[in-house]
């Protein structure tokens, strides 16, 4: 089969090398059709690169996460795409969503080709603004996605939360939840604590929707019953914030800024003995990929994200739900209990139980063939 992939943000490469790998495994003429605007960097790929069987869809530029700009350039991006589309004879086109605009235009291909549309995240659900969820953008924003989407011949999601809420919403017959995958970076379970510190870690972006109060708040009730280091691995709008905070309240942190070494991340985690995996509570996810990178090193989470993770966490026994304490006091006494080193490395066994059973490439192909039956 001649195959599409399209994805408009480089946050969801993961997905894509995923896909484009089972599809390439079984015999399929796979061609990625991509934004050429890292959405991170702020800045263009260039469009003289030879890249294979990828197509680079130029796009208008913004700098802001949400303005007038990012929702032009979503909808030039989409515009774009069908015209692709419409010019080649793909049979299958494999659709990352958001942006939503992307299910409304794809929508119109002639029914010859199956399309997939998968959800990987919840826009505009996933953002937390009390004020635009009252509003006419919001609906219409939403409406994007739920009127055409099921317009397609299957829907995938990256997460049960997701699956759930399609099926209360919108009539649909085919859908599956397909989770990330991870490789895994540790072969040798390490965890070097001291007796008089606890250690604990954030790695990934710190933005609107990262609760820094409530990480905080945590960090500041153990630092009244024992020494505390926090280690911080990335950056973000929000970063400032956060470390004004800590140094209000007097705790220790290491600031490591941006690590893309898998062995400098390791002598990191192996130091800590949880990390944190906490969002504001009115972000509507189930499942982060943030997680997903603390799972491939084997680390615990302290977590408050819900569904999916909550229900992983619990499970597994491979860390801490926020929820299961009545305070700050005595999650923090968890938290230093479960510090202990015998403690904390059975934690860990937990946690690779956890990522080899979930987030292995062979659940994803598994779960793949069965789609690919149904279609």
């Amino acid at each position: 089969m001649k195959i599409a992939l399209i994805s408009c943000f480089e946050t969801y490469q993961n997905r894509i090398d995923d896909m484009e790998k089972y599809y390439s495994t079984n015999g399929n003429d796979v061609t990625i059709i991509k934004s050429n605007y890292l959405h991170f960097k702020k800045e263009k790929i260039n469009n003289d690169n030879k890249m294979g069987n990828v197509v680079l869809i130029d796009v208008p530029e913004y700098k802001k996460n949400i303005s007038i700009k990012r929702a032009i350039s979503h909808s030039v991006f989409s515009k774009k795409v069908l015209s692709i589309l419409q010019k080649e004879n793909f049979d299958l086109v494999h659709v990352l969503v958001p942006p939503n605009s992307l299910c409304k235009r794809i929508a119109k291909l002639n029914k010859n080709t199956k399309i997939i549309f998968d959800v990987i995240d919840f826009w505009p659900e996933t953002m937390p603004m009390e004020k635009l969820s009252r509003s006419f953008i919001y609906k219409k924003w939403k409406e994007l996605r739920n009127s055409f989407i099921c317009k397609s011949d299957y829907i995938l999601t990256e997460c049960n939360l997701f699956e759930e809420e399609l099926l209360s919403t919108i009539k649909i017959s085919k859908i599956k939840t397909v989770y990330f995958t991870r490789e895994k970076k540790i072969d040798n379970i390490e965890y070097v604590c001291s007796e008089e510190t606890i250690e604990l870690v954030y790695l990934g972006s710190i933005n609107n929707i990262i609760d820094i109060r409530l990480i905080v708040n945590i960090l500041r009730e153990i630092k009244r019953k024992k020494n505390v280091i926090f280690h911080i691995i990335g950056a973000g709008e929000s970063k400032g914030n956060l470390l004004n905070l800590l140094k209000e309240n007097n705790i220790t942190y290491v600031d490591h800024g941006l690590v893309y070494d898998d062995l400098e991340k390791n002598a990191i985690f192996k130091k800590c003995s949880f990390a944190f995996n906490i969002m504001k509570p009115d972000v509507f996810v189930g499942l982060t990929m943030k997680s997903l990178d603390y799972f491939q090193f084997s680390i615990p989470i302290v977590n408050n994200i819900k569904f999916d993770t909550e229900e992983l966490v619990s499970s597994y026994k491979c860390g801490i739900n926020i929820k299961d304490y009545e305070d700050y006091s005595l999650l923090a006494d968890e938290i230093i209990k479960k510090s202990d080193r015998q403690i904390n490395l059975k934690l860990r066994k937990n946690v690779e139980n956890l990522f080899e059973e979930q987030f292995q490439y062979n659940n994803l192909e598994k779960k793949m063939n069965l789609m690919m039956e149904e279609l």
